[in-house]
């Protein structure tokens, strides 16, 4: 239906700029929108909002600023990824697609690094600093007596030599 109106358009462009210019905007009868998109959610395996949205000749942006939709979206949204991933998990439908469309219900792909730590509290780490500091004390007493030889070593050459 919606495509019909849009090749009428095109077939009649002056008619589409003079409908366009005046008039009174659209009105739509949300209740019985409404009830036909809890129907189709019922009743379609994985819902995809923008398929009922086309199928019924009106914008998505349009359906998301209608206040009563509100819980419906979500309602959808839920049953898709629920279906995309129990489909998925089974090996019903192709894991690159399940995962391409999850990620546009805001799944992430995360790597997640855990550092493991001896030291729980504050207390341990101010011992382990503690340690530290008692393990360079004899080095900085050898520098401070010009032990340490203050220039880099030169690295060894390909025979070896320095």
């Amino acid at each position: 239906m919606a495509a019909m109106n849009v090749v009428a358009r095109l077939e009649r462009p002056q008619e589409a700029q003079a409908a366009k210019a005046g008039g009174r905007p659209r009105q739509y009868d949300r209740a019985a929108l409404l009830e036909q998109f809890l129907v189709y959610i019922e009743t379609t395996e994985i819902p995809i909002i923008l398929e009922w949205t086309s199928q019924h000749g009106i914008t998505k942006n349009l359906v998301y600023d209608w206040p009563e939709f509100a819980e419906a979206l979500e309602l959808c949204s839920n049953k898709k990824v629920a279906a995309l991933e129990r489909k998925a998990l089974n090996g019903e439908i192709n894991n690159a697609m399940a995962i391409f469309s999850l990620k546009q219900h805001g799944w992430r792909d995360n790597l997640e690094q855990t550092i493991k730590s001896e030291m729980q509290k504050p207390g341990d780490v101010v011992q382990h600093l503690e340690e530290l500091a008692k393990n360079l004390e004899p080095v900085m007493r050898r520098k401070q007596a010009g032990e340490l030889d203050p220039k880099p070593q030169e690295p060894p050459d390909a025979k070896g030599k320095r």
